[in-house]
């Protein structure tokens, strides 16, 4: 089959939604498919000013030397719009952000049946009323996980269908011993307000008043924020391999403070690599971190109750110790083949 995918931005800098939708291009790629991976750096018609093209072309720069590596039957467009001119026909066609589910709605039956990954509840990137429409098109929509499913049969929608995230075990796995680490604590540090990152440094801080000696790491796609204490080690933009042997691979204990979340990739990918995992009910996480089995549920936007869930798996070895095993036992669940294979049923139906 012929299979374009729409994304609404060059994906530049690692992204999770934009790791998802690229690794199952590239297993699609592996099982046949020829797949055409279409960005563009403004969801709009077309950039309006002269200034705004030239930072689009150096964007495209930039994004051909990408993070993620790719099959080499995988083809990379970029283009200043997703006008229907521009795409190729196709067999599929799938949007990846409400935006682009928009732009695909517009499209004739030249560029195939259409499909739509939702991948969170996106009314942080756009208007309630504008997110809800989307899901409601004649498409076929393709959640990622259980409360996204449910959210939308709540709201009425049809053709929805559960397809979970998956995770490599051949790159994120145990390196070190996990119960015998420095008790160091790890968080992903983002500035959107809705990913709960100064939360975070609060929860830390407060931490630190009862156990002075306490480590903390952090990393993130930006540079260091200036309002992080010196005592926070930080990582810009790691590489994939420093980020599981270095980072994730160190940590005792990983926290995750988003006020919401599609599918929470990084304490996933932190509970693989034998990180006990502190996290807030923040919906993605759900489909893998059951609170008191396998991970510790914290309050959402309470940096007093994340301080506690800390000294509480500090101090309690058999704890963490028993949400680390639980969690490695969890996680494999969660395979590429599965996830694939679901989806490319679901296109061939």
């Amino acid at each position: 089959m012929d299979i374009n995918i729409l994304f609404s931005s060059y994906g530049v800098k690692p992204n999770g939604g934009f790791l998802i939708a690229y690794r199952y291009a590239n297993e699609l790629a592996k099982r046949g498919h020829r797949i055409n991976l279409i960005h563009t750096p403004s969801i709009r018609s077309l950039p309006v000013r002269f200034y705004k093209w030239i930072a689009a072309f150096l964007k495209m720069r930039s994004a051909k030397n990408l993070w993620f590596h790719f099959e080499e039957n995988v083809n990379r467009k970029y283009c200043f719009s997703l006008r229907e001119k521009n795409i190729p026909d196709a067999d599929i066609t799938m949007a990846t952000t409400w935006q682009t589910a928009v732009i695909l709605n517009g499209y004739t039956p030249k560029k195939g049946r259409k499909f739509y990954l939702i991948q969170g509840y996106e009314t942080w990137f756009g208007h309630k009323e504008e997110v809800d429409t989307t899901w409601h098109y004649n498409m076929t929509k393709i959640v990622i996980s259980q409360w996204l499913l449910k959210l939308g049969e709540n709201m009425g929608c049809r053709d929805l269908h559960y397809i979970p995230n998956a995770l490599d075990g051949k790159k994120y796995g145990v390196y070190s011993d996990p119960y015998s680490r420095e008790k160091i604590i790890t968080m992903n540090y983002a500035k959107e307000e809705f990913k709960g990152s100064r939360d975070g440094v609060e929860a830390m801080k407060l931490a630190r008043k009862q156990i002075p000696v306490l480590r903390c790491v952090a990393f993130g796609k930006d540079k260091r924020p200036s309002h992080l204490p010196d005592w926070i080690e930080y990582h810009e933009n790691p590489a994939q391999d420093f980020l599981v042997k270095q980072i994730y691979n160190r940590s005792y204990i990983y926290l995750c403070t988003s006020w919401q979340e599609g599918w929470g990739l990084p304490p996933m990918e932190a509970m693989a690599c034998g990180s006990a995992v502190i996290t807030t009910d923040n919906g993605g996480v759900r489909d893998f971190a059951i609170d008191g089995e396998n991970a510790l549920y914290c309050k959402m936007k309470d940096p007093r109750d994340m301080a506690e869930k800390i000294i509480a798996l500090h101090e309690d070895k058999s704890l963490h110790d028993r949400l680390v095993r639980s969690g490695l036992e969890k996680i494999p669940q969660f395979s590429w083949d599965r996830s694939v294979q679901l989806l490319e049923k679901l296109f061939l139906s």
